[in-house]
């Protein structure tokens, strides 16, 4: 018969393994996908990529991304297709580009062209019509602001 310590300290040491393998297998999936990310930069960027990034990541990729899951990585993977710059995204864009930020780390989902191209072509108009006074009053303002230029 096993003592209650016994009892005890078994399922904690199993507890304890599981989690060292559970790390050990995330460790191995993030390396993983940082090497399939340094095939796609060197692919998509050649020399511009291995010169600033060697041929491998030195770590820094490694602990930047390391809290991302494989969908998130394939977001940011896919989203390189869009990239329009000369040169490769740093990690901060990268990581946005994952995470399915606008660059610069904005909090907000990117929008559209359309949605852009409708923003910058819609006029600005005063919707509230005014009394008689609010214009004599405007009238008033800008013979005063006139008179500063002349």
């Amino acid at each position: 018969m096993q003592s209650i310590s016994q009892l005890i300290t078994q399922p904690l040491q199993r507890s304890e393994q599981s989690t060292q393998n559970e790390k050990q297998i995330d460790q191995d999936l993030n390396e993983r996908l940082i090497d399939r990310l340094w095939e796609v930069m060197t692919d998509l960027f050649g020399h511009k990529w291995t010169s600033s990034h060697d041929f491998s990541d030195n770590g820094s990729w490694t602990s930047f991304l390391e809290d991302l899951n494989g969908k998130q990585f394939k977001a940011g993977i896919d989203a390189l297709q869009d990239w329009t710059e000369s040169w490769p995204p740093t990690a901060t864009d990268f990581r946005n580009m994952c995470l399915g930020r606008a660059r610069g780390g904005e909090e907000q989902n990117m929008i559209s062209n359309q949605q852009a191209i409708q923003a910058r072509s819609a006029p600005l108009m005063i919707t509230k019509q005014l009394s008689k006074e609010e214009r004599e009053y405007g009238k008033e303002q800008s013979a005063i602001l006139k008179g500063l230029f002349r």
